[in-house]
């Protein structure tokens, strides 16, 4: 999507063309696979450094007694294995990054190769753009003359550059349901591999096919918060449970405000601020409920509603709730 601001300040939206969006995916690829060479040349010199300070623990001088000896060499093997992992080089865990002996956290100049810490939600795991293999027909210009089977030079009657694309060495040239590689190009015409096996006459058409490479962009987790309760409706003596769900954030304690609306004179608790632990074992989600005991007596209630509902929200997000009716 483009926006272009006009000089008297208003604004035009266009969509962005599908060639446009395709050099976007492509270059967001690109970066990540860059950002990935980058990280394995850093990791590579961060084993190196640490290999190298460490190398006065496994001398036949060392002052080290054997055991403390073979820790640093469980220690300098995980270094030299760390290439191997399926992790490599910006994805592992706290638990399989080797810690020198005596160190019990990440290093910070570690931190960035261990995604559980820089990127718990995994959104730079991946570059959430997948590819696909797309074979694309072009139809090519009439052919000038007859082209015998015995010839694999085939010219055609406009320069084909006339054509809705390019036609490149590899491509596939295709004719009455025969079809050859594409070994030569030039202006107007094309050399085949091997030849077609019919006579291609003149001012007939064939179809040139490409393997054609698309960017696909995915979908990556975003931050979503949703309310469920328990029914709709409720009965006096009965009770609600609302559940208040905030998916896909960071490890974190997140202090939930719920509030109860519409209960005055009910004399039921209408405001509390629990404290929720995010982590990956809840799935990255802040989950939490409140149950809402309605009274049997409701001649209390100064209302002519006859509705509740309970909202919830963090420092960070605005409130959402849902109404339960409550049937008398």
């Amino acid at each position: 999507m483009s926006i272009h601001i006009k000089l008297d300040g208003t604004h035009v939206v266009t969509e962005d063309s599908s060639e446009i969006i395709q050099e976007r995916l492509a270059a967001k690829l690109s970066a990540f696979n860059e950002m990935n060479d980058h990280d394995a040349r850093v990791l590579k010199a961060y084993r190196s450094s640490e290999l190298f300070d460490s190398d006065w623990t496994q001398g036949v001088d060392s002052p080290l007694d054997s055991t403390t000896k073979t820790v640093w060499a469980t220690y300098r093997q995980g270094l030299r294995d760390l290439p191997a992992s399926a992790n490599w080089p910006n994805r592992f865990t706290k638990a399989e990054f080797p810690l020198a002996p005596g160190v019990t956290d990440i290093p910070d100049n570690a931190i960035r190769f261990v995604s559980e810490i820089d990127d718990p939600l995994g959104i730079g795991t991946t570059s959430w753009v997948s590819q696909v293999s797309e074979t694309v027909e072009l139809a090519g210009p009439p052919v000038y003359k007859n082209t015998p089977n015995t010839r694999k030079t085939i010219i055609f009657e406009a320069p084909l550059s006339t054509m809705q694309g390019t036609v490149s060495i590899g491509d596939t040239f295709a004719y009455n349901g025969e079809s050859c590689t594409i070994s030569g190009v030039a202006a107007s015409s094309i050399t085949l591999s091997t030849g077609i096996g019919a006579t291609i006459s003149i001012g007939t058409t064939g179809n040139f096919l490409q393997e054609k490479i698309l960017y696909i962009e995915q979908e990556f987790p975003h931050p979503a918060k949703s309310v469920s309760v328990g029914s709709t409706t409720a009965s006096p003596g009965t009770a609600v449970t609302w559940t208040y769900k905030l998916e896909n954030i960071v490890p974190q304690t997140l202090p939930v405000t719920w509030e109860l609306h519409g209960a005055d004179g009910l004399g039921l608790v209408e405001t509390e601020t629990v404290n929720v632990g995010v982590s990956s074992t809840t799935s990255f989600a802040a989950i939490t409920s409140v149950t809402v005991n309605i009274p049997s007596d409701l001649s209390a209630w100064r209302t002519d509603n006859r509705e509740i509902y309970v909202t919830f929200e963090t420092p960070s997000d605005s409130g959402i709730g849902k109404i339960v009716g409550i049937t008398t």
